[in-house]
């Protein structure tokens, strides 16, 4: 997994020393208060690659390949706001989305030669191919069923490939965390919309388990039981979006209190990208997430 990121000419620094400077960066991020409007989306996201390129530079070759999945994670989202920027053909955004990201450079740079979304999209099907279902590629998704397709895919197949791996106890969390959030909000946009079959993914925890079993049964009624058992109403997706952020957090600040353990690392990462995606619901002001960020 860690072959799809850029390998640092730096050794990093030693983990004792690093962790003690998150835990200084870590204070002052309560003090970050997320302003997204619709114009600064890529530059707040620009600033937090630049914050994840340091932190991933600053670490020893072992604790990069460890979390590896963790920045490939996010660096998956880098990847989907690029390829909006070519369906906009704003190539200024695309150099500035590239600068940062932690991606491979010849992948990166095969991407950028593209004049197209279709373009940038074969060259992804060739570099992410352990992402996709057997026979399927990105760039027929799109042209069949548009950029969401494409975004949903790539999401999923990520949580699928990680899920398939073998990890730290506090990265497994984290994981099966991000497994219960998209299922809940799949269900919930299912329900909402009317859409039928729902796509939940199989490796979470008890909550995509509840989600599955009501699902295969098509027992709406008991969708909407799990899904209000964190918020009253099941169709305000962004309300649900928001508890489980503040949930997800709530416990990786729980578990980053540790002075000596990489969930510190894990709670740091969250807490950048739990700011920004926090901020964008604020600014949507009861929109779906979808409306601004699709599947990221």
């Amino acid at each position: 997994m860690i072959d799809l990121l850029r390998q640092p000419r730096t050794e990093g620094y030693p983990t004792d020393f690093l962790l003690a400077r998150l835990r200084g960066k870590r204070q002052h991020l309560a003090e970050m208060t997320g302003s997204v409007t619709r114009a600064s989306v890529a530059d707040n996201w620009e600033q937090l690659q630049a914050d994840y390129r340091w932190l991933f530079e600053s670490m020893l070759p072992p604790l990069r390949q460890r979390y590896a999945p963790c920045f490939l994670y996010y660096e998956v989202r880098s990847l989907l706001m690029l390829l909006r920027a070519f369906i906009g053909l704003d190539r200024p955004q695309i150099e500035r989305l590239c600068q940062n990201s932690l991606l491979r450079q010849e992948l990166l740079k095969q991407v950028r030669q593209g004049e197209t979304i279709e373009e940038a999209l074969a060259v992804l099907d060739g570099w992410l191919g352990m992402l996709l279902p057997p026979g399927v590629r990105l760039v027929d998704l799109y042209t069949l069923n548009g950029n969401r397709a494409v975004e949903e895919t790539l999401t999923d197949g990520l949580l699928r490939h990680i899920a398939a791996g073998r990890h730290n106890p506090e990265i497994t969390a984290f994981f099966i965390e991000q497994f219960d959030f998209r299922n809940l909000l799949t269900a919930a946009r299912y329900l909402r919309w009317e859409l039928g079959e729902i796509p939940l993914l199989a490796g979470g925890g008890d909550v995509s388990r509840q989600l599955i079993a009501a699902a295969a049964r098509s027992d709406s009624k008991r969708l909407q039981q799990v899904i209000t058992q964190y918020v009253d109403d099941a169709s305000d997706i962004a309300l649900l979006e928001s508890v489980w952020l503040a949930r997800c957090s709530r416990r990786l600040e729980m578990a980053g209190r540790d002075p000596l353990g990489g969930s510190q690392i894990l709670d740091y990462l969250w807490r950048r990208y739990q700011g920004f995606r926090q901020a964008g619901l604020n600014f949507w002001s009861g929109e779906s997430i979808g409306a601004w960020e699709g599947a990221i």
